[in-house]
């Protein structure tokens, strides 16, 4: 391991995010930790998201963040997410997309101090919310879920790896899952058993909309893909999305009662 501390990057993807950039920007400048810099990709968005980043610059230059900041049209989230690696210059990456947090308990320079980020993946715990329904990803019962199932939002990717492998763009949905899994099929990887970081389900790979579950059945299955996209709409639309993200999650995550973990 080098004798400096290793140079994070965390990346923010965002398009008209203007009601939820700050949080996941304030989480950054709550880290416990300095050395970091702050990669901004903006889908040239029209809400005032760009006034709102631009808006931390000067605390960013007070505070010895490094940051970078595009604001342009791309043709999608995993064309945002290559354009972030291709501009960071971190020993290790991870991606905090508008509206994720890094959680507030969660201490950066703990987890410098205790791996090798130069050249070790790391995998933490996140906590899932939708409304007041908190969820710790994976169930510690079940560990093997945090290789399986990594969150790229807990996940910190070496420069060796992320400047190697990227995004593969055809997908609409499950990218970040497969960019992952192709690094950990080559990478040394370690686990950090504390939570790193919290956001909210909804996104397109939890979506009860038919076209996203098709959509994302077909990126991630290779067998049974119109018995479970049949099964999980039907779920959806009788259920409701609280009682079927309790149905889905039952094993995969842990329910919790709120945001403190003990």
């Amino acid at each position: 391991m080098e004798n400096r501390q290793a140079l994070i990057s965390v990346i923010t993807i965002s398009f008209n995010s203007r009601d939820f950039i700050e949080k996941t920007i304030q989480s950054v400048l709550n880290l416990n930790y300095k050395n970091i810099e702050y990669v901004f990709v903006d889908g040239l968005s029209t809400d005032g998201t760009p006034h709102i980043i631009e808006s931390f610059f000067p605390l960013f230059k007070e505070l010895g963040i490094r940051y970078k900041y595009v604001s342009e049209s791309d043709s999608g989230i995993y064309y945002a997410m290559n354009k972030g690696l291709n501009l960071s210059t971190g020993d290790s990456v991870i991606f905090m997309n508008a509206g994720d947090c890094f959680h507030s308990d969660f201490d950066l320079q703990d987890l410098v101090s205790h791996f090798n980020l130069f050249s070790h993946v790391v995998i933490g715990y996140s906590i899932q919310f939708h409304n007041s329904d908190y969820y710790l990803r994976p169930n510690p019962e079940y560990e093997e879920n945090m290789i399986r199932y990594p969150a790229h939002q807990s996940t910190f990717i070496p420069r060796m790896y992320y400047k190697v492998y990227l995004f593969d763009e055809q997908y609409k949905i499950a990218g970040d899952y497969f960019w992952i899994k192709k690094i950990l099929e080559t990478a040394t990887y370690k686990l950090y058993k504390k939570v790193v970081s919290i956001f909210e389900l909804g996104g397109k790979s939890s979506s009860s909309k038919l076209k996203d579950i098709i959509q994302l059945h077909k990126e991630t299955n290779e067998g049974f893909i119109w018995p479970k996209i049949g099964l999980k709409f039907l779920f959806f639309q009788l259920l409701g999305k609280r009682l079927t993200f309790k149905l889905m999650y039952s094993k995969k995550y842990k329910k919790i009662p709120d945001l403190r973990v003990v």
